[in-house]
This record gives C-alpha cells, structure tokens and sequence, in this order.
C-alpha cells in the first residue's frame, strides 16, 4: 500500500475519532490488489518466451493470462497445430510448476 494507516494506540485518549472512513482505506486497498493482479499476470506473459524458446517465440506470443488462462496467439497455423496437438499439455506442465500459486489452467492457442 501506498500510504501506511497506523492504528490508534491501546491506551488512546483524545479527542479524534478512532475509526477510519472507507473512502479513505478502499482506495489504498484496491490499487494493492490492482498491483499484485498485474504482477502476476506481467510475470506469467514474461515467462512464454523463456520457456518456449526463441525459435517458437518468434513466430508466437502470449496476449493475456485471466481467470487462469493463458492465451497465447501464433502466426500460422502449422504451428497452431503442433503447439495445440503436441505441445500444450508439455507446457501447461511447466507453466504450472514455475508458477504454483497462479492457478494456471490452461493455455489457448490462436491464430492472430
């Protein structure tokens, strides 16, 4: 977060109210999440041309990765059909042990 909320001390007598308002906390709070969301979908794209290789990576790229699934657009389709009939359980293989805590589900393939 962005600014760090302290809490009110045990033994506090003043004259401030102890509570805090939502449209101060809920801002702080999504923009966390909104970061730590992007992060990991940033890292698992990022991961596509390192485990695929260069070769493949050239002619393919990994567009987006929501609700655990990878999407990924190839350039023709001789390569739509090995990756799709070859390749995917390999590959969903490893993207799930590299990244274990993304709930990865699986990859879809298109040509773009």
């Amino acid at each position: 977060m962005k600014k760090l909320i302290k809490r009110v001390p045990k033994n506090y007598q003043g004259l401030k109210p102890t509570g805090r308002e939502i449209k101060i906390l809920l801002p702080m709070i999504l923009d966390h999440y909104d970061q730590q969301f992007n992060l990991k979908s940033e890292r698992v794209l990022d991961a596509w041309k390192e485990i695929v290789g260069d070769q493949i990576a050239s002619m393919s790229s990994a567009t987006s990765f929501d609700a655990g699934i990878i999407k990924v657009k190839v350039k023709n389709s001789t390569l739509l059909s090995l990756l799709v009939n070859h390749e995917s359980v390999r590959l969903l293989k490893i993207f799930k042990e590299r990244f274990p805590s993304h709930q990865i589900k699986k990859i879809l393939f298109n040509i773009g």
